[in-house]
């Protein structure tokens, strides 16, 4: 694998230049915590938003992104919304910076993974929350508040119990080869904040897989595969959350994007060098 991109990669200290990032803006009532090493997006009060994202697209035909996130809260079962990772065409987030969609903007153009903690609707919805859902966005259809979205969503699945815990940190990638693969892979040992739960995401032209693994690194199980996906050429990367009446912290700690030099083909099921 090739080194970090700096373009799209960032960790403590976070600002390299004064009172900010080379490569990153953030905005909304995102805050970089220093203390404690992370971007907190929301803080655990009513009615917040923040993001961060990319100052310039990715140009890339093979890449990898892993990001490591938390989600904690002192409220017992109210508490929400989530946050989203989005490899879109256009930076929403800093031109409206309140968007109704986890803190982006409605009707965008591209890839959305939403760690959604708040269900809306109970007679809509049957899954337990919280929830990962995979959607793509066209730029026409807009967010289904209602029904957390189902209608768009391509794909998704329930990881209760893995998301929100103050002693827990998760680690997610995102890993993009074109016209090969996105996947999504999630490790299901729940483990103390120095060593991480772990996600992963990957892109295809072909399909779009969602998967949780069992109790060992190399076992996986799969949540949903979706086929036939397409994404914008050109993307920034960024992350936002939002709070309503229920409040969580949403805090990003760190991205570090990588060039794909070996590519792994995800076909059948199974991981395959």
């Amino acid at each position: 694998m090739a080194s970090a991109l700096s373009s799209h990669s960032f960790t403590w200290p976070f600002l390299d230049v004064p009172f900010g990032n080379s490569n990153f803006d953030y905005g909304g009532d995102a805050i970089i915590n220093l203390k404690d090493r992370r971007i907190v997006l929301t803080p655990d009060e009513p009615h917040h938003s923040g993001w961060i994202w990319s100052k310039q697209q990715l140009v890339s035909t093979a890449w990898t992104s892993t990001f490591e996130f938390a989600i904690s809260g002192k409220h017992g079962l109210f508490h929400g919304d989530g946050f989203a990772f989005w490899f879109t065409r256009n930076r929403g987030a800093v031109s409206t910076p309140s968007g109704p969609v986890f803190g982006n903007i409605d009707n965008y153009v591209g890839l959305a993974v939403i760690f959604d903690t708040f269900k809306n609707s109970k007679q809509l919805v049957s899954h337990k929350f919280p929830y990962v859902s995979v959607s793509i966005g066209d730029g026409i259809k807009g967010y289904h508040f209602e029904s957390d979205n189902i209608e768009n969503e391509l794909g998704g699945c329930s990881i209760d119990g893995l998301l929100r815990n103050a002693n827990l940190r998760t680690l997610a990638r995102v890993e993009y080869v074109k016209e090969e693969y996105l996947r999504v892979l999630k490790h299901n040992n729940l483990q103390a904040v120095e060593e991480s739960t772990n996600f992963d995401l990957f892109y295809s032209t072909s399909k779009v897989s969602l998967n949780l693994n069992g109790d060992d690194k190399s076992s996986w199980k799969e949540c949903t595969l979706i086929k036939n996906a397409s994404l914008p050429t050109f993307g920034y990367m960024g992350f936002t959350a939002r709070t309503g009446a229920a409040s969580d912290h949403h805090e990003i700690i760190s991205l570090e994007t990588n060039g794909i030099s070996n590519v792994i083909i995800y076909k059948n099921f199974e991981l395959q060098a």
